[in-house]
């Protein structure tokens, strides 16, 4: 295959042409090129690691660590990084002035693993500049996280299309009702892990609706609700109150009902109550 001809462009095209070209476009426009010329900055680094951690520092400034490798500063201005990461990119307790750092324009990620955001205020422009940022992300965690109200579920879904798994603590009144006509087709499982939200916050939603969600996504294998509860009786009491919402609605052994699962448990104890 003949090399594309990077040295035969005038050199304010060649120079134009870099700068528009994200990390990934600029490594594949590399590797045609074969031999690349001094001019054609900033080159692209690829690494391959394990596990990537995103957070800020005490004075606020975004590090980067992996496999052991603490506190690394954010690309320098000649060469931009591609990080292909393995099992678990996590985003610790950043904002969207965060994300919104220029210097992170100057990486890409790209996982076989999962998208971890742990601790962070969840905002449309927090969401939009994640999504460039690990493109074709195919499974999700956010816990111990806060939402803008209009960083609804179906937008999460709208912005990440590839993401298959999600596991997350979003959950609001009409959450089902918004998911029922929602285009998530590519979706196998969804795990709503309640942290400190109210009943009926979580279970305000009608059971034929979840029904119809679950049946008219047919990818959908596996959704899972997951309660906290403050004690015993705390469980007891909505044990009665969720085998209730749904005992007549989900028939036994029917697939809508083997692929819901209501799990009930406290802080600090392992005892798991599955229900439905």
């Amino acid at each position: 295959m003949t090399p594309y001809p990077i040295k035969s462009l005038p050199y304010p095209f060649s120079q134009r042409l870099r700068q528009l070209l994200a990390p990934f476009e600029a490594l594949n426009l590399q590797l045609a090129a074969g031999k690349i010329p001094t001019e054609w900055n900033p080159l692209v680094l690829v690494l391959t690691v394990q596990y990537l951690l995103f957070k800020a520092d005490k004075q606020n400034e975004l590090r980067i660590s992996y496999d052991g490798i603490d506190g690394m500063p954010l690309p320098s201005d000649n060469y931009q990084q591609i990080f292909r990461c393995l099992n678990l990119v996590t985003f610790r307790a950043l904002s969207e002035e965060n994300l919104a750092h220029p210097k992170l324009k100057q990486i890409s990620i790209r996982t076989d693993g999962t998208v971890e955001i742990l601790n962070g205020n969840v905002t449309i422009k927090y969401l939009k500049s994640l999504a460039l940022l690990c493109t074709e992300a195919t499974e999700l965690r956010m816990l111990n996280t806060s939402y803008d109200e209009d960083a609804t579920l179906t937008c999460i879904f709208d912005l990440f299309p590839t993401v298959k798994r999600i596991t997350t603590n979003n959950v609001y009144k009409g959450w089902v009702t918004e998911l029922v006509d929602s285009n998530i087709y590519q979706l196998k499982e969804l795990v709503i892990a309640c942290e400190s939200q109210k009943y009926d916050d979580v279970f305000g939603f009608k059971p034929a609706e979840m029904r119809l969600f679950i049946e008219n996504h047919s990818n959908l294998n596996r959704v899972d609700i997951r309660y906290l509860c403050a004690n015993d009786d705390d469980v007891n009491h909505l044990r009665f109150q969720v085998l209730r919402l749904f005992d007549d609605h989900f028939k036994t052994g029917s697939k809508v009902r083997h692929n819901l699962r209501i799990v009930l448990h406290q802080e600090r104890r392992d005892t798991l109550y599955y229900l439905v």
